[in-house]
């Protein structure tokens, strides 16, 4: 598809596309934007969202303050930024892979830039930022809530950068941002520390160790070698606690999965 994947417009002065769950999509190489869709109550879950030349999820209409829900999804290697959440209000985000964004190294992982409406009261909790190519997070307003996330393996200068000079405070308690040292995760912040005129971010209450309520991290490191004629594949043990195992598959490819599976247990 040379445009957007799953276009949901518009809903502006008055609700348009509302009230729907949009679930269980796998949403590829589109030549825009993944997914847009109005911001009236809707539900984005369970979809894989991934190499779109655009953002992988954009936010559509003004004057809508009821907000969304995208839970439970992967959105994974997007040119732009996983979510574009721009004049985007009273929305929750939460339980998803958030993975591989900024492919251009320009756009934020999450990205709340200055817009028509204010992004205020947003909640973006419980989710996995593994290996953004640019920051995670550029916000232009507040107050939002950014809390309980694991941020592992950030290619970037900053877990959070605040781009507006107004007073408002930016809740990023309880995530672990993959180290436990105060210097290195104040170093990743730009705020008012950085600059008086800016908003403020509150890290207190940091995780000391990775969260187990967001997503797995995927496997890193993986390497195949042809040992005495069969393939001896080898990677990095995942950093969460509760891991039961690993299983490997392989064979023909369904559209979502493949025919056959190895369970390989917990042991490498």
């Amino acid at each position: 598809n040379g445009g957007v994947g799953l276009n949901f417009q518009w809903g502006d002065v008055t609700p348009g596309f509302s009230n729907n769950i949009v679930e269980r999509n796998i949403v590829y190489n589109n030549g825009s934007d993944g997914i847009i869709i109005c911001r009236d109550n809707n539900i984005l879950r369970k979809n894989i969202i991934l190499k779109n030349n655009g953002n992988g999820i954009g936010i559509s209409g003004t004057y809508i303050f009821n907000g969304l829900t995208i839970n439970n999804n992967i959105i994974s290697s997007n040119s732009r930024s996983a979510i574009d959440l721009s004049s985007n209000n009273n929305s929750d985000v939460y339980n998803n892979q958030i993975l591989n964004s900024g492919k251009t190294g320009l756009s934020p992982a999450i990205n709340m830039p200055s817009s028509y409406v204010s992004s205020t009261n947003d909640t973006i909790s419980n989710n996995l930022f593994y290996n953004s190519k640019s920051n995670d997070f550029e916000i232009f307003y507040g107050p939002n809530v950014i809390n309980s996330n694991n941020f592992l393996g950030s290619k970037a200068d900053f877990f959070i950068k605040i781009l507006n000079k107004a007073v408002f405070t930016i809740n990023a308690t309880g995530n672990y941002w993959g180290t436990t040292l105060q210097s290195t995760i104040d170093s990743k912040i730009y705020d008012n520390s950085d600059d008086f005129e800016l908003g403020t971010v509150l890290t207190t209450s940091k995780s000391n160790s990775i969260l187990i309520t967001p997503p797995i991290s995927p496997v890193s490191n993986v390497n195949k070698l042809l040992v005495d004629g069969k393939v001896v594949l080898t990677w990095t043990d995942n950093p969460e606690a509760d891991k039961a195992g690993y299983k490997i598959y392989y064979g023909g490819f369904t559209g979502y999965s493949y025919t056959n599976s190895v369970d390989a247990t917990n042991v490498l």
